[in-house]
């Protein structure tokens, strides 16, 4: 992973944050907005990362005791 890469990605971190932090002191986002955020990321994004990360895995004899874990 290069270095430009990772800075880059905790700098959105670090605006998204920012932006957040502006958008709940000037009034715009209810008190809940948090509870929404948290749903469509788990519901939306995380499956959606998982599937398209599912072709990049190589299958290996060690993937068999993650896969039986639950």
């Amino acid at each position: 992973m290069s270095q430009t890469f990772v800075m880059a990605n905790i700098v959105l971190l670090f605006l998204c944050l920012i932006i957040g932090m502006a958008l709940r002191r000037s009034g715009r986002v209810p008190e809940n907005a948090h509870t929404a955020v948290n749903a469509s990321v788990i519901n939306v994004s995380l499956p959606a990362l998982t599937l398209a990360q599912i072709h990049n895995i190589e299958f290996q004899l060690a993937l068999i005791y993650s896969a039986t874990m639950p």
